[in-house]
């Protein structure tokens, strides 16, 4: 994407960076030669190592998921914040004069391009959900412009993208919001684009673009040297060379940027003791399936952003460190086995949800062990999710009878045992427990498929 319309890197089809290119150099030409945050004269300094806040790192579980609503915040960010301080050391400033200048002019291009979505409901939602992430940021009273955006242009597919826009401007399409499985994943979209914001990548990028032109004028003064040490010999693959390193170079640097707005963005969930962190790795691991599902051209060492595999992974180890569960089921919707209970405890349905339909997988009666129905159900329900997170051997599943009835186990470990009043008139137990290994086995292959 445009170094000046940062995004999540959500829609690789979408096309936004050739729109935003001639935005780009424009916007580039017309800023100061120097751009300085703040600090140490002349010198670009990271706001904060990736993925760390000034915010303490204790949070309570289960996640708090209730949305709380905040006064909405102004709709043109206009005050340059003073700088802060952490462990010591100034920050710069929230918003620099410059990235105030890029958002301003930013937001009239966005304008052209997309409409505006007046949903006040969700919008208030959005802007709740940033209001709670940016007390975790280095930067807690940095006023945020969110809009919800739809291309005013006829697109083959949905457009499921996020981007930010220094000044604080934030803009999320329509199609991604529907995509969306929970306000922990909507956290996730928008915590990491608050981390474009906080970590000032857009002014970084500037620099950067000014090392890859002067990089490209080293290349262009190097096939002058080699024409006229060998005349007509390698002078046009010297020449050419020039744009290719200046891509690279550009390169490595967003695939720095990204990784760092999903690992701060996992950091501001945690440390905001409200949103499960989870939820950054079920978006990115969709993205993923979506990047399989339509792959692209292999772009080499000009690739420009991390895939979405290496991603999950980066995100994976970011929960481990921060000693965060990692349990998808909590932020999404997932294949599940759960309890349908009954107008009693003394039946209960045990089904798999899924994104579609649910499928039934049995209705339980008895009583076994002093555990009625619904207890068994339950119980049963976890070991099945347990076997699921565990990559269980479907092929490992069988019955086999018992005192209590028909015991169904899952590599050797007891999933649910059938009693007699569990089965129904002209079944046998073995006819049940097939039936359900059956059912579990078909629904989680199917589920494999689509996620493939």
């Amino acid at each position: 994407m445009s170094p000046y319309i940062r995004g999540a890197n959500l829609a690789p089809r979408a096309g936004l960076a050739a729109r935003w290119a001639s935005f780009t150099f424009v916007m580039a030409a017309w800023l100061s030669p120097c751009i300085i945050l703040a600090g140490s004269p002349g010198s670009l300094t990271p706001t904060v190592d990736p993925g760390t806040t000034s915010a303490s790192s204790t949070i309570p579980s289960p996640y708090d998921t209730t949305i709380q609503s905040t006064p909405p915040r102004t709709e043109t960010p206009t005050t340059v914040l003073p700088p802060v301080v952490v462990n010591g050391k100034p920050l710069p400033p929230a918003i620099s004069r410059e990235e105030e200048k890029i958002g301003k002019e930013g937001f009239k291009e966005v304008q052209k391009e997309y409409d505006f979505v007046k949903d006040e409901a969700t919008l208030t939602k959005l802007r709740s959900i940033v209001g709670t992430l940016e007390k975790a940021t280095p930067y807690p009273n940095l006023a945020y412009t969110v809009n919800i955006i739809k291309s005013k242009r006829k697109l083959p597919e949905p457009e499921i993208n996020a981007f930010s826009m220094p000044g604080g401007y934030i803009f999320v399409t329509k199609d991604l919001l529907d995509t969306l499985q929970s306000d922990d994943e909507l956290a996730a979209v928008l915590g990491h684009e608050m981390a474009h914001v906080v970590h000032h990548h857009v002014i970084k990028q500037i620099q950067a673009a000014k090392h890859d032109q002067l990089m490209s004028m080293l290349a262009d003064l190097g096939a002058l040297i080699a024409e006229r040490g060998h005349p007509g010999g390698g002078t046009a693959s010297v020449a050419m060379m020039g744009p290719q390193i200046a891509q690279a170079l550009q390169s490595k640097h967003s695939i720095y940027d990204e990784t760092e707005a999903d690992l701060s963005g996992v950091q501001y969930m945690h440390d905001s003791g409200k949103y499960n962190p989870n939820g950054m790795m079920t978006f990115m691991q969709r993205l993923a399936i979506e990047e399989n599902d339509h792959p692209e051209v292999e772009l080499g060492y000009l690739q420009d952003h991390p895939s979405s595999d290496h991603r999950v992974a980066d995100i994976q180890a970011k929960l481990h460190a921060l000693g965060v569960p990692i349990n998808p089921r909590a932020v999404s919707r997932v294949l599940t086995a759960v309890v349908t209970d009954g107008a009693t405890s003394t039946s209960a349905q045990l089904q798999f949800r899924q994104e579609k339909t649910p499928v039934l997988l049995c209705l339980l009666k008895a009583t076994i062990h002093g555990l009625n129905a619904v207890e068994r159900a339950r119980q049963a329900a976890q070991k099945i999710n347990e076997g699921i997170d565990q990559k269980r051997v479907l092929g490992a599943m069988e019955a086999r009878e018992v005192p209590e009835g028909t015991e169904v186990l899952w590599e050797g470990t007891e999933v649910l045992t059938f009693a007699p009043q569990d089965i129904p008139s002209g079944k046998t137990g073995q006819d049940v427990a097939k039936q359900f290994i059956q059912q579990i086995k078909q629904t989680i292959f199917a589920d494999e498929v689509a996620r493939s």
